[in-house]
């Protein structure tokens, strides 16, 4: 594409000019729109190195995240989406790059710093009460997995105690008794089966 070329040789000539920063944005769009993921990778990357608080460099960088997601690389769309986060939390898009950096890091098993990051969407993102009780049982499941059941069980006596229907409950609690047996903790697994 003869456009996104002229863009970055723009740059590349000029990259101290007031319009070097436009240039480049524009080079990464024309590669963008042309469907040159390699170049246009290139391009975001430079891009945010060179100018890491320009007003574009929040959407390429939630660009990157994405397309580091379509490529089923999820450990390297995990941290750029937590620093998305981090660099821009007022951004439109920072609650959902945020839940997103907290499920990816579940899923990678980085469980402490999955926690952290459900603890500070739960604080800063103000979920729905699904949302909340989908993140308390994540959250129960992460602390199980780090071990600590005193925390995990307190999160689903919680959650049992707000259920709204019995059968809820009995699945929370269902739920508890199965890491209780998980971890050999047969006593503790009867006395809630018991309730």
């Amino acid at each position: 594409d003869k456009a996104a070329a002229n863009y970055l040789k723009f740059y590349e000539a000029n990259p101290n000019s007031p319009l070097a920063e436009k240039a480049l944005y524009n080079a990464y769009i024309s590669y963008q729109k042309k469907g040159d993921i390699q170049k246009t990778d290139e391009m975001a990357k430079l891009f945010v190195v060179k100018f890491p608080k320009s007003g574009y460099a929040g959407k390429i960088m939630l660009g990157l995240a994405q397309e580091s997601e379509k490529k089923n690389d999820l450990e390297t769309a995990q941290k750029q989406y937590q620093d998305f986060y981090k660099k821009f939390p007022e951004d439109k898009e920072a609650r959902k790059a945020l839940y997103n950096a907290a499920v990816y890091a579940e899923v990678l098993e980085y469980n402490k710093l999955s926690l952290q990051l459900y603890d500070t969407y739960l604080k800063e993102a103000k979920p729905t009460a699904q949302e909340t009780r989908a993140i308390e049982i994540s959250k129960a499941k992460l602390y199980r997995k780090e071990k600590d059941l005193e925390k995990s069980a307190a999160i689903y006596f919680k959650l049992a105690k707000e259920s709204k229907s019995t059968t809820e409950k009995l699945d929370i609690l269902g739920e508890l008794a199965r890491n209780y047996e998980k971890a050999g903790m047969l006593n503790k697994k009867d006395s809630v089966v018991g309730e």
